[in-house]
């Protein structure tokens, strides 16, 4: 049997008086492509924080790799692209070579010079992600779906076991966007990469991954992405509310079930939103 990469048990998390987490218990094993959903607010980017050590778990238990959060200095063995990710100044003069050697700092410190092996090990990230020879090119020259390459390649720079990316197909087009899932196709598929994608595309996502995670404070659903029947429509109903729409995909030919980003509660006060924001 797998081993786990992630276990969470009776998680809860609060900002302030809010509940975000819910007594979450969750497993995630080796090699598997988990597609985590939820509207805005629901927890996800609450979760990843949590999972990468920059949330305190004070209620609830989370091992990696089988080790207590408090007790893990493996860091190395995960890499992470963030949802701002491409959110930088294209005309800053940093070479690809440059940004991919920027995932080595949290080992080697801030100002450590590279030596050979680190070299050939960001050469080798740039090449995993099909863009050999790019190392001396300015970012701000690459297109939006090449520059999120630059930022994966950056995250598996480590050889890492598990990868974790928050909404990572924002503001690329439709054929970068397919080629960005045939890379985490063939990372998960040909090098057994554990891989957690955040993303709000329902359809697009229950077609490329292995198992799919629910969230919208509670863990609603954590399973084979078997979506397109009664029971998974009246648990997406749930999941989202009467905020879900069906829209059609034109470059598959299909429809698809897809939620767009939700507006906050108008219930809640301008903390409880400020709050929401800065966690999703």
């Amino acid at each position: 049997m797998a081993n786990k990469v992630i276990e969470i048990r009776n998680l809860t998390y609060r900002y302030g008086s809010r509940v975000a987490l819910a007594d979450v218990n969750l497993a995630i094993y080796e090699q598997e492509f988990i597609g985590l959903l939820g509207p805005n607010g629901s927890g996800k980017t609450t979760l990843l924080k949590v999972i990468l050590g920059l949330l305190p778990v004070k209620d609830g238990e989370v091992l990696l790799f089988g080790t207590p959060l408090n007790r893990f200095n493996e860091w190395q063995r995960i890499g992470y692209v963030s949802q701002k990710a491409n959110s930088f100044n294209s005309s800053f003069p940093v070479s690809v070579f440059e940004v991919v050697s920027m995932g080595l700092f949290g080992r080697k410190g801030l100002f450590a010079r590279l030596n050979e092996q680190d070299e050939r090990a960001v050469l080798a990230a740039l090449k995993l992600v099909g863009l050999e020879g790019y190392e001396k090119r300015t970012i701000g020259m690459l297109s939006g779906g090449e520059q999120q390459r630059v930022f994966i390649a950056r995250a598996l720079v480590n050889n890492p076991d598990l990868l974790i990316l928050d909404e990572p197909t924002v503001g690329i087009d439709i054929e970068a966007t397919n080629l960005f899932y045939q890379l985490l196709d063939r990372l998960n598929r040909e090098h057994g990469l554990t891989i957690i994608l955040v993303s709000h595309d329902v359809g697009v996502v229950s077609n490329k991954v292995t198992n799919i995670l629910c969230l919208n404070k509670q863990l609603l659903y954590c399973g084979q992405p078997e979506f397109f029947n009664e029971k998974s429509m009246e648990m997406l109903q749930k999941v989202y509310g009467d905020n879900m729409e069906l829209v059609n995909h034109d470059h598959h030919g299909h429809d698809h079930y897809f939620h767009p980003h939700q507006r906050t509660a108008p219930e809640q006060t301008s903390a409880e939103q400020s709050s929401a924001r800065e966690e999703e």
